[in-house]
């Protein structure tokens, strides 16, 4: 079982890959990066000890890389890295998952099968699953996640992008722009507070709470449901061609002075389309 150490006083960039097994990655107050690389069975005990494991003090960059396949074969991996919080991550793989525990500057991540799931990310984060679920906590930046069959999850972002065929999106809050393409999966914003662009197909699609911006959301059958924040104005622009339209809002023959406006452009085939004033947030 290889086990690598190298100092690292400030934060570093990691690049690790692994075609099958995990990769964990935590990130914590430390002055020290430590890479531990075990094997399932033989062949992965193998491959392990073959790992290349290299830092650059000159860019401060930690690569971690598995031998190649052998006979087609991927043994298995599990591999765990220690490194300094707001470090930056770059990790792929096969069918791997990918965990991330702390707070990192920015990461990217790809698997094809398995799951990606991340804490707090400081920057940006980008990631990619072929039929694996993606989790994201808090991110300070802006998000792109795409996958095929998975579910994404994101607690909140500066910025929203993503993409899912099958599968479920969910995110708490944006913060800026949104735009979200799915297409048998339900999709779920609790809160957004800019431009937001939604296309679907079969699934539904529900906004807790839009404050400012065009709201544009597309059906096939879906039902749409927006909820308007409480102080801001909207002005609508709704169709369904077979199910019902509805709005729980005053009509006003103009806007009151001061308050931000919402444009909804809500609109769907056979679905329903319903428009409420969103419930005020809790204090205290």
């Amino acid at each position: 079982m290889p086990e690598r150490r190298f100092a690292t006083p400030k934060p570093i960039q990691l690049s690790v890959n692994n075609g099958a097994g995990t990769i964990e990655i935590v990130a914590t107050d430390t002055a020290e990066s430590t890479v531990v690389v075990q094997g399932r069975d033989g062949d992965g005990a193998q491959a392990a000890e073959e790992t290349e494991i290299s830092f650059s003090e000159q860019t401060s960059r930690l690569t971690v890389q598995p031998p190649d396949k052998r006979f087609g074969n991927t043994p298995p991996l599990d591999i765990r890295i220690v490194l300094p919080a707001g470090s930056t991550a770059k990790a792929n793989s096969g069918s791997a998952d990918i965990s991330v525990q702390g707070r990192l500057a920015g990461i990217a991540m790809n698997t094809g099968s398995g799951n990606l799931e991340a804490g707090q990310v400081d920057g940006d984060a980008e990631l990619k699953a072929g039929s694996g679920d993606i989790r994201l906590g808090p991110v300070a930046g802006e998000v792109d996640a795409k996958t095929g069959s998975g579910n994404i999850q994101v607690d909140r972002a500066a910025g929203f992008s993503a993409s899912s065929g099958s599968g479920n999106v969910r995110i708490g809050a944006v913060d800026g722009s949104t735009d979200i393409k799915g297409a048998s999966g339900n999709i779920s914003i609790g809160a957004v507070d800019g431009p937001t662009n939604i296309k679907g197909a079969s699934g539904n699609v529900s906004i807790g709470s839009a404050r400012r911006g065009a709201i544009v959301v597309t059906t096939a059958s879906g039902d749409v449901e927006v909820g308007v924040a409480a102080g801001a104005v909207a002005r609508l622009a709704v169709s369904s061609i077979s199910g019902e339209v509805s709005s729980d809002l005053p009509v006003e023959d103009r806007a009151p002075e001061g308050d931000s406006a919402v444009d909804l452009r809500l609109n769907t085939v056979s679905g329903n389309v319903s428009v409420i004033r969103a419930a005020r947030p809790e204090t205290g």
